[in-house]
């Protein structure tokens, strides 16, 4: 997931690099080879890849996603990142609004939020303005006597 403008910026940069390499594969007068052939294809897969992930933030800086489900805690952090960019606010803006330097906010990010607590968790879903809705199932429950 790209998480900034800078990193948009290093993606774009970046999938250009794979692009030439890709043209100079493809330009190459070994056809038929296999190897040759693997290469292209993992070069294709990468650049395909970084188009989607490209999309995906443009999508979201333009407000592209309103509402989503998630299954998992690890997907509340995914959510709290793609609100932060719908919103517009940088991770600059997020950190002062928290009171924490701009690279706390790259940091949790960067690892999904496993470093913050709970009570950091809900307030920044505050101040992002995401609405969470909580449903839970037990699948298992045995009374302790």
């Amino acid at each position: 997931m790209i998480l900034s403008e800078k990193q948009l910026g290093i993606t774009r940069r970046e999938k250009e690099k794979l692009e030439q390499a890709l043209a100079s594969l493809r330009a190459s007068n070994d056809a038929g080879n296999s190897v040759r052939q693997a290469e292209i294809d993992a070069l294709e897969a990468q650049i395909e890849e970084m188009e989607t992930l490209m999309s995906e933030y443009v999508q979201l800086k333009r407000g592209g996603i309103v509402a989503g489900k998630f299954r998992s805690f690890d997907d509340f952090s995914t959510a709290l990142v793609q609100a932060r960019i719908v919103s517009g606010m940088s991770q600059t803006d997020l950190g002062a609004a928290l009171g924490v330097k701009p690279q706390q906010i790259q940091r949790y990010e960067s690892t999904r939020y496993m470093g913050a607590s709970l009570a950091r968790l809900m307030e920044v879903a505050r101040i992002l303005k995401l609405k969470v809705v909580t449903e839970y199932k037990l699948s298992w429950f045995r009374r302790w006597r």
